[in-house]
């Protein structure tokens, strides 16, 4: 198959692959995530093993994943939430 050019990525990329996301950007995303959901509890924190990866914190807990993506000049981030199927029956 032939999927085209491959286009190439823009800014620092980790050792595993995925761009870094520095403490500048951090800062930003914590702040509007806050916003956003209305919470003050959220935190950013980096992955010291994991450049490219992010951990999204509810207090003392982790619900998720941050990665940054750029492609062809323009940058988006990814938030994944893990909910746990033995969360839901938590009162």
């Amino acid at each position: 198959f032939d999927f085209g050019p491959r286009r190439m990525a823009h800014g620092p990329i980790s050792p595993n692959g995925g761009h870094a996301v520095d403490r500048s950007e951090i800062t930003k995303l914590q702040d509007y995530l806050r916003r956003k959901f209305g919470n003050q509890s959220i935190k950013l924190q980096p992955n010291m093993r994991r450049k490219e990866m992010v951990e999204v914190m509810i207090g003392d807990e982790q619900i998720g994943t941050l990665y940054k993506d750029v492609d062809e000049g323009e940058t988006s981030y990814t938030v994944t939430i893990s909910i746990l199927d033995i969360d839901l029956d938590e009162e």
